[in-house]
């Protein structure tokens, strides 16, 4: 499940709101293409092909003492200048089969700005992400990184509160600043000369399980230079590996228990009139038949602490997990 790659003629916009779907072509379409088309959607939401949802059991990857001893080893590099921030992720392990089921319960909790849902041959992917990874549109480049997280509070006075210690953290603006600075240069390699501009910098977004800090980085492509190469030259993404890039990438292939397989990999589309948008594949569960994987992370620093960390990945996860599905 490296790569999943697919040429579309058209696209589905279902509108949750009114029940309507609409269906974006460039051609005409015969009877026979429209069926096609809508059949296995009728089928994936009137769950004729699938069990109806309920709570799955999920297992940590690695207990709490595990995760504070990779802990330790990051805070070990991060002391020794190998790197400024490391992206640690730990999965949950579902034994079950959900490659039938439908992503309707996770795209209603969430209403994720950068969602998805595929399915092929090799498995499924349920996506809930908050994080947009690039959009292209002409030559304006966009990436939206997020760093710095809280949960949401249980009243709503708490989460005000809570939504203004994470802007006023110092720990969670360093963090974001960091990334900040290491996607500016990604986006520099196919960008013009100067165009390379901060547009939003920890701008706070809630979600339906968690605050984040989100910044906006922006520059206009050069003349020539492909779509597809700004996608691939800037991957992975800075916000889900770490700073410098490249250390940080050897230093969680040498620490986490797996590897990633889709998660934190990128899910989106290039079209023919010159856009493409791709998200960051977080708060994802990768499904095949022989059982599932939803991970969590986030970005260590030497000012963060394991125990807090380690919160941070089950609210960050935690509400996916209880989803029935």
């Amino acid at each position: 499940m490296n790569g999943w790659f697919g040429d579309y003629p058209a696209s589905l916009l279902i509108d949750w709101t009114d029940d309507s779907v609409w269906l974006q072509n460039p051609r005409q379409l015969t009877p026979s293409d429209l069926q096609h088309w809508l059949q296995p959607i009728r089928q994936l939401f009137t769950g004729k092909n699938n069990p109806g949802p309920r709570r799955r059991h999920w297992q940590p990857g690695w207990s709490q003492t595990q995760y504070h001893q990779a802990f330790s080893r990051v805070q070990h590099y991060l002391a020794a200048g190998d790197c400024y921030q490391v992206n640690l992720t730990m999965p949950f392990c579902c034994p079950e089969d959900l490659t039938e089921q439908s992503p309707l319960n996770l795209l209603q909790t969430f209403e994720p700005r950068f969602g998805g849902y595929l399915k092929s041959p090799d498995g499924t992917l349920f996506s809930v992400s908050p994080e947009r990874f690039i959009r292209i549109d002409g030559q304006r480049i966009e990436t939206c990184p997020i760093k710095g997280t809280l949960p949401r509070g249980k009243t709503a006075q708490q989460d005000q509160q809570l939504a203004q210690q994470l802007r006023d953290s110092d720990k969670d603006l360093a963090e974001n600043l960091m990334i900040v600075d290491l996607l500016r240069n990604d986006l520099s390699i196919h960008a013009e000369p100067h165009s390379v501009k901060v547009e939003k910098l920890f701008e706070l977004e809630s979600h339906a399980n968690v605050h984040h800090l989100v910044s906006t980085i922006t520059a206009r492509r050069k003349v020539g230079d492909c779509a597809v190469d700004v996608i691939s030259d800037a991957f992975p993404g800075g916000s889900i590996t770490g700073a410098p890039k490249k250390r940080a990438m050897e230093v969680i292939s040498e620490l986490e228990a797996q590897p990633r397989g889709a998660y934190c990999g990128s899910l989106g589309y290039f079209d023919d009139a010159g856009h493409a948008d791709f998200n960051i594949l977080i708060r994802t569960i990768e499904a095949t038949q022989q059982g599932a994987f939803c991970w969590g992370g986030g970005g260590i620093t030497v000012a963060s602490t394991a125990d807090d960390e380690y919160q941070e990945i089950l609210a960050k996860v935690g509400k996916i997990l209880a989803t029935p599905l």
